[in-house]
Parts: C-alpha cells; structure tokens; sequence
C-alpha cells in the first residue's frame, strides 16, 4: 500500500466506499473491496491495461467503450460505472491510488491494521504468531492482518 495516499483519490475512494456500504453493509464494502483489488491487480499485471487506463492519448469515449467490453459482466455494475466515471473526470489514471485508499478506509472500518514481520529465518512458528497477534491487538487496539 502507498504510504501517501493524495485527497483526490481519497475522495473518490470514500464515495465508492460510501456507495458500497449503502448497497450490501460491511459484507459489501468488503466485497467491492476484493472486487476494486482484483481490477486492480490486472492493471498492474497487464502493460496494456496500465497503458489503457493511464494514456491521455486514448479518447476517452473509445476507452469508456474498451472498459466497457472488457468488464461487463466480470465485475459488478456499481464498479464497472464507478470506473467509467473515473474515466469521464479524467481520473482513471489514479485508481491504483484509489484502491489504496479505500483499503485504508476498509482497514479502519473493520478495525484490522496491516502488519509485516520480517524474521531472520523468513518463518515464524504458529505459538510465536498468535503470542504476536495478542500483543499487537493488545498494543494497537486493532486487529493485525
């Protein structure tokens, strides 16, 4: 996750987030989240989606029209039009951004905070795991993931 998250991607991160918790509650803030996640993770994995969803050279009206095509049906009709409203305000390069915000607001929301552990081994036994576990939720007051 980026550690700076901009205001413009907060802002749209909470409208999704609001949107998504009016729809299905916490169950589908959490739904929309893995959903947003997975868009997300095509992005990164596909040149030619980065170039898709970044390139001020593709019209918009002709990206709106590939967006279209290609998640119709593979994603949910409030993500798909979340997207294509992104696109429409020029902000389509910045949902990388946006997914970091909304899986911040996600975290906070479901009190969970995200923990890396880094060891000597590269391992951590299952009793030293859920002795770390207590003491951060402890300490932190959240639940560690």
């Amino acid at each position: 996750m980026a550690t700076q998250i901009d205001e413009v991607a907060k802002v749209y991160a909470r409208s999704l987030f609001e949107l998504a918790r009016e729809l299905g509650g916490n169950p589908g803030v959490a739904a929309m989240g893995a959903e947003l996640r997975e868009v997300c993770a095509i992005v990164r994995a596909d040149r030619s989606a980065l170039e898709l969803f970044r390139s001020p050279i593709v019209d918009p009206g002709q990206r709106s029209a590939s967006l279209t095509r290609i998640f119709k049906g593979r994603v949910t009709d409030t993500l798909l039009n979340f997207i294509l409203v992104l696109n429409r305000k020029g902000r389509l390069a910045q949902l990388l951004s946006i997914e970091d915000a909304y899986d911040a607001m996600e975290q906070e929301a479901f009190g969970r905070i995200e923990v890396d552990v880094f060891t000597v081994s590269g391992s951590i036994d299952a009793a030293t795991q859920a002795t770390l576990v207590d003491d951060l939720t402890r300490s932190l007051g959240k639940q560690p993931v």
